[in-house]
């Protein structure tokens, strides 16, 4: 449940209503949203159209941002990668927090700003921000039911219906593979060794080692996919995740280990959830501070290409 009730979502297209459906189940009525399309199309939204006809949810669309979110309590930033930290910046001076799709900035634009700096301000010390990583709730159940002793080997194959190519594949993925092994290994995801990288037009993967565990990730985008695919192998493990999108726009999700199918709580869920709640009720982000330093470091160590 929500304290305030205000909320303004930053590129309303794909992600972004994934976050308006989200906000809507937490008890938000009142929405704000920028950018895309001059005239923004609830239509196909069925998860809107009760709330909608009972006049609870208040929708105002906004070609650019403005004043208006200056009456916002919490603002979601859903926009491309390259736009995240422009819009940090804007919002730096006012009262609502914030929750950043991931990554929270790219590459390109750590070389304007002091990240280990904005990190701690922003998260430890003033409660501000948070940056959305779905996949680590994926990586908490999967521990939660292998409780595995010893972890020898991780692959995390990803392949997806993404547009990107050459570099800008593993800057879009690494963030979910970083946030899947950091549950693993905690602060231990920086003593990298060995590591290996191979990078094509429309794939990109690598092999590192961290302690005795041998680690893969294998990455891929094709725009003319049918659908994305997530495997993730743990020792003799496979885990697939699969699912069913509902006739409220919402989604059932499953994971299939080895030969065994489990529904499991939605990540994206789970993770709107846990930042609105973290942020609106100030609790301590110490951990969130860490773990969002960790994802930086290492997405600095494996995208540092040497020629």
């Amino acid at each position: 449940m929500n304290k305030s009730n205000t909320v303004a979502i930053i590129g309303p297209g794909r992600i972004g209503k994934i976050y308006l459906r989200e906000l809507i189940k937490l008890k938000y009525s009142n929405f704000f949203l920028y950018g895309g399309k001059t005239k923004f199309d609830l239509k196909n939204l069925k998860y809107l159209e009760n709330s909608l006809k009972q006049n609870n949810i208040r929708i105002k669309h906004f070609k650019h941002m403005n004043d208006s979110i200056k009456k916002c309590d919490l603002v979601c930033i859903c926009s491309p990668s390259n736009t995240h930290l422009k819009y940090l910046k804007l919002l730096e001076n006012i009262k609502a927090k914030i929750i950043v799709e991931k990554p929270l900035v790219t590459l390109e634009d750590l070389k304007k700003i002091n990240i280990n700096d904005f990190l701690y301000q922003n998260i430890f010390k003033k409660k501000k921000v948070l940056c959305s990583y779905p996949v680590r709730f994926y990586s908490k159940e999967i521990k939660r039911i292998l409780k595995l002793k010893h972890l020898k080997y991780l692959k995390f194959q990803y392949h997806t219906i993404g547009k990107n190519t050459y570099k800008d594949i593993p800057e879009d993925l690494l963030p979910h593979a970083f946030s899947f092994i950091y549950e693993f290994f905690k602060n231990k995801v920086k003593n990298i060794k060995n590591l290996k990288k191979k990078q094509f037009e429309n794939n990109w993967n690598c092999n590192f080692q961290i302690e005795n565990t041998k680690i893969f990730f294998d990455f891929k985008q094709n725009i003319k996919g049918k659908k994305s695919k997530l495997n993730i192998f743990l020792n003799n493990f496979k885990i697939t995740r699969e699912s069913k999108i509902l006739s409220n726009g919402d989604l059932d999700i499953f994971l299939k280990i080895n030969k065994k199918r489990m529904k499991i709580k939605n990540p994206m869920s789970q993770n709107i959830n846990y930042n609105n709640y973290k942020l609106l009720n100030n609790k301590n982000l110490l951990f969130d501070y860490k773990f969002n330093s960790n994802i930086i470091f290492l997405m600095k160590k494996f995208l540092s290409y040497e020629k």
